[in-house]
């Protein structure tokens, strides 16, 4: 279990996405054709949760209606969502020779350990539900107010050029509702924010959840409705529920499977076996 930081230095014309908890915006670097991307993390992970993917990916946009550019009513939850989405800090890291220190007085509270004891101070309070919240000293979302009722975190979608439109069509609309309906069906999301990527063809699985970054494969999106000229994948409302259903799998791994998990990898199949059940009840909330 550890924290890390990391600079990636790639060609200009290169996206890197990491599994780091803000989004970074690339420094330039004159005279060499590269660019270089900065990300960290303050939450201790196993080393088999570092992710990285770099490639010339584009992001998508949402295509905003009528609906969505009249101002949001104030305080209203679904209006802050469409106007967080994407909005995070861009330059969270301005100097990579000062790294994010958590508390030295940290203590980690194995739960499981017989006869065990711990002061109020080892343990983050959640206000008036007599819960408690006890690991390493890092910046928790389980003690902050605001992410309980924070049903939309703020989210990115990225794909191939090829498969931009499709990401564009398919992928980004249905996100705000996957993570709205997870977190009614399972609380606060552990990680503050969301990539999504669509992996180019060869990838070994139809996804793949890390802390902050979700691997989609090809095979997931719909295919174009006939004449259109070509049929790629599974489309109508079949293709819409494997591509739905298998997000929904991807995030439910935040809850059990990364923030907290098996001991190793022989006992991988509980966290699937969790995300397998939980995907249709989160997908059929999301519809």
């Amino acid at each position: 279990m550890s924290t890390w930081q990391a600079r990636v230095r790639a060609p200009r014309e290169c996206v890197v996405l990491l599994s780091g908890e803000k989004q970074a915006q690339p420094t330039h670097l004159h005279h060499t054709g590269l660019s270089s991307w900065d990300y960290y993390v303050t939450m201790p992970m196993p080393a088999s949760t570092f992710t990285l993917a770099v490639g010339c990916w584009r992001q998508a946009t949402a295509q905003l209606s009528t609906a969505q550019l009249t101002p949001p009513v104030q305080g209203t939850r679904a209006g802050a969502s469409h106007t967080h989405a994407g909005s995070l800090d861009l330059n969270p890291f301005t100097n990579m020779d000062h790294p994010v220190i958590t508390s030295p007085q940290s203590t980690l509270v194995y739960s499981g350990l017989k006869d065990e004891k711990h002061s109020e101070s080892d343990c983050s309070g959640l206000g008036d539900d007599n819960l408690t919240c006890c690991h390493v000293d890092y910046p928790c979302p389980f003690t902050d107010p605001s992410a309980w009722s924070q049903g939309v975190i703020p989210h990115r979608v990225f794909a191939p050029p090829s498969l931009l439109q499709k990401a564009q069509v398919q992928i980004l609309p249905l996100l705000p509702g996957c993570l709205a309906a997870a977190h009614a069906t399972l609380g606060v999301h552990p990680f503050p924010r969301l990539d999504v990527l669509i992996v180019p063809a060869g990838f070994s699985s139809l996804g793949m959840a890390s802390p902050h970054i979700i691997f989609l494969s090809q095979s997931v999106l719909c295919g174009e409705r006939e004449g259109d000229g070509e049929r790629d994948g599974v489309g109508g409302e079949r293709g819409l529920s494997l591509c739905g259903s298998r997000l929904c799998h991807e995030l439910s791994h935040s809850w059990f499977g990364l923030a907290i998990g098996a001991r190793d990898w022989t006992e991988e199949w509980i966290s699937e076996g969790f995300a397998t059940y939980l995907e249709d009840i989160i997908w059929a909330r999301a519809q």
